[in-house]
């Protein structure tokens, strides 16, 4: 994986990847497991977890869904295929996770008055 590129202009296909992006989240069955997943979702320990989430059951499905739609988002700013400063705040601390985010360093951030969430780290 090469080094993200934070201070890139962003470009109109950015802004088409992001409608898509936002497009998906749009989703009846997505938006339901979102809801879920912030809402509900809060296992205290891995067998926590397995009791609540059990391959095969909606919660479990819920997850691999929100969490599969997260990862896919971050690959492409991973990726270098969209521009990092475009991702939503709820996507954006998937790249600080990962270790992508500058914080500071983000010339989107910090020619901001106010930081964003995903620099809030």
């Amino acid at each position: 994986m090469g080094k993200i590129d934070w201070n890139r202009p962003a470009t109109y296909e950015d802004a088409n990847l992001i409608l898509r992006l936002y497009e998906e989240r749009r989703e009846e069955k997505l938006r339901a497991a979102r809801a879920w997943f912030v809402g509900e979702c809060k296992p205290q320990s891995l067998a926590d977890w397995q009791a609540k989430c059990p391959p095969g059951s909606g919660m479990n499905a819920n997850y691999r869904m929100v969490t599969s739609y997260w990862e896919m988002a971050a690959s492409f700013v991973t990726s270098g295929v969209l521009h990092p400063g475009a991702l939503h705040p709820e996507l954006a601390g998937a790249s600080d996770r990962l270790g992508a985010h500058p914080g500071a360093s983000c010339r989107s951030c910090a020619s901001s008055t106010t930081r964003r969430s995903c620099c809030a780290i």
